[in-house]
C-alpha cells in the first residue's frame, strides 16, 4: 500500500487515507429519527410552493404524507 499517494487512481476512486488521518477522523452522531422526519416534512410543504409537473416526485411524496397523516380524521364510512 503507498500511504503517500493522495490523488485518486485511475479508477476514480480516493486513494486510502494514511493511519494518521484514521486517528483524527471525528464523526458525528446519528440525527434523531422525529428531527429527519420534520425536516423531510418541512423541505416538502416549501416544495409544493413552488410550479411543478404532474410527474413531480416531491409533490407525489408530499400527497402520500398528507394522506397517511389525516388517515385518522377520516370518517369509517367515508372510505
Amino acid at each position: 500500500m503507498d500511504w503517500d499517494r493522495h490523488a485518486s487512481d485511475a479508477t476514480g476512486q480516493q486513494a486510502e487515507p494514511r493511519p494518521a488521518e484514521v486517528r483524527n477522523l471525528i464523526s458525528a452522531a446519528p440525527a434523531q429519527v422525529t428531527d429527519v422526519l420534520f425536516d423531510q416534512l418541512q423541505y416538502l410543504v416549501e416544495h409544493s410552493e413552488g410550479n411543478c409537473s404532474a410527474a413531480c416526485r416531491d409533490c407525489r411524496r408530499l400527497q402520500m404524507v398528507t394522506d397517511w397523516l389525516l388517515l385518522p380524521f377520516r370518517s369509517r364510512n367515508r372510505v
